[in-house]
């Protein structure tokens, strides 16, 4: 076990950066909650979603997954990221070209003022080329470079987003505040790619077509990726009112250090999965895949238990009780959380096995689409959510059946059950035991600062404890704990000697 951590690129200083302006970005819904209409927020919520399809609508979604094979095989790796830079650019165009020749159609569908059509299209067209320079840092192992650039303008978007809201308390003010940060963004994307050598100056026609083999499968099945792990939300945003909307979605609460923390593990991996594989050396991909797994579930276990036991006092603080009713969509989403940090498809990617990510997104995306327009007919959100749990149930187990028959990996050498025990039994324990203590005080938010805080700081020190070799790829937390933990000895052979 300790091979593959000597081995594996650390995917901390992306999560570390990436996770500080991320929890600034946590702040853009207690904001809006308390100043901005439900309605508006609706109208917010339901225009990001669509903003998120982008990638998949426009044939784009498997761009990006294709700069860390490329990058990994370190096969003309300049010439292929060149090429995507150019159909990420050429893919955008065309896709707001259809979007505003169709708008009679679509925005009556929709029912949507021309303002919040407009507004959406435009941002559309950055959606895809804005985390292209970044994650080719990523993918060329530049992991702190990529970690800076990409924190840097997450920080810059939140601020101006924030400002936005206290100014405008618009929902199209917000989309076009986003535009225009990831426009800066995708410029000094450009003049540094330029100047490396890995983006074109112009469009590069040859080489862009020459990247279309591997990841056009990919994005032909990302639109049922998407609903594969949206369909409540595109269905509800249909079914249900803007402001039932507002609350089932905060209810839903996106987490942003997780979602970094799950795709900093995942595009650190998926490179030197891509290695393992082209040497053939089954052992060291399985290590991989386990060192990652570990990473992810250290943080996904606990905040699964944190969530469904903390999840009024949360909704309560963020939100106020006015969203009270979103309590019982985050105990279910709790669940929905913790599934969805487990990798399933990473070896396919890794291998570029095109075939097998089209077919799986295809069917699952299907059975995600069928089931929860049953469920969420029949039972509404709750329906919907339970839709999603089962979905991410049945895609885990397909993955995992990939990675055993086809990959040949060791379901033993995959898994890291002592870890899981312990982060498990620790986080559960701890829940319990705040439970336990709930009606000693007299109100569900102080007992969430008591307990909370406590738990937090009682999981991760115990885990750093027992686990010290976790933050062994930076250097400067190593050095600080182990200069504690000498501090500790030194003192306890102190009083020992006195004695």
């Amino acid at each position: 076990m300790n091979d593959e951590k000597q081995t594996a690129i650390s995917h901390w200083p992306i999560s570390i950066l990436n996770g500080i302006s991320a929890l600034i970005g946590l702040v853009l819904p207690m904001f809006m909650s308390r100043i901005v209409s439900g309605n508006e927020i609706g109208k917010y919520k339901i225009m990001f979603l669509y903003l998120a399809m982008i990638p998949a609508l426009s044939f784009s979604g498997g761009i990006e997954n294709g700069l860390y094979y490329w990058t990994g095989l370190l096969h003309k790796a300049k010439e292929k990221v060149r090429g995507a830079w150019s159909m990420a650019i050429i893919q955008s165009v065309i896709f707001f070209i259809v979007v505003i020749i169709f708008s009679p159609i679509i925005r009556p569908w929709l029912n949507w003022s021309w303002d919040q059509y407009i507004s959406v299209s435009i941002a559309g067209l950055t959606v895809v080329l804005a985390s292209m320079y970044e994650s080719i840092l990523i993918a060329r192992k530049k992991i702190w470079s990529g970690a800076i650039f990409s924190a840097i303008f997450n920080t810059i978007n939140t601020i101006t987003i924030l400002v936005t809201i206290i100014i405008f308390k618009s929902a199209v003010m917000i989309v076009w505040a986003y535009a225009i940060t990831m426009m800066l963004k995708i410029a000094a994307s450009y003049y540094l790619g330029v100047k490396e050598g890995w983006v074109p100056v112009g469009l590069d026609l040859k080489e862009a077509r020459s990247v279309l083999k591997y990841y056009f499968p990919v994005s032909t099945s990302g639109i049922f990726d998407f609903l594969m792990n949206n369909s409540d939300r595109f269905l509800l945003s249909i079914l249900i009112s803007p402001v039932q909307y507002a609350g089932y979605m905060f209810g839903c609460l996106s987490i942003p250090p997780l979602q970094i923390l799950e795709s900093s593990v995942n595009r650190v991996m998926i490179p030197q999965l891509a290695t393992a594989i082209e040497r053939n050396d089954k052992l060291q991909a399985a290590h991989l895949y386990r060192f990652g797994l570990e990473q992810i579930m250290l943080i996904f276990i606990p905040s699964f238990v944190g969530l469904f036991v903390f999840a009024e006092p949360i909704i309560t603080l963020l939100f106020t009780e006015k969203y009270i009713t979103s309590v019982p969509y985050l105990r279910f989403y709790s669940m929905w959380i913790l599934l969805s940090g487990i990798p399933y498809d990473v070896a396919a990617r890794a291998s570029g096995n095109g075939k097998w990510i089209l077919k799986n997104t295809i069917k699952m995306g299907s059975f995600s689409l069928i089931l929860c327009s049953l469920l969420a007919w029949k039972f509404g959100p709750y329906g919907a959510l339970i839709a999603m749990i089962i979905t991410l149930l049945v895609q885990k187990f397909l993955g995992f059946n990939l990675m055993l028959k086809t990959y040949e990996w060791s379901l033993k050498e995959m898994i890291p059950v002592k870890s899981l025990f312990l982060y498990s039994g620790l986080a559960g324990s701890l829940g319990i035991a705040s439970i336990l203590l709930k009606n000693y005080f007299n109100s569900r938010l102080i007992w969430f600062a008591y307990c909370g805080i406590p738990f937090a700081l009682v999981y991760l020190g115990t885990i750093f404890f027992l686990q010290k070799n976790l933050l062994g790829d930076l250097p400067f937390f190593q050095k600080m704990i182990n200069y504690f933990m000498n501090k500790k000895r030194l003192l306890a052979n102190a009083i020992l000697n006195n004695t």
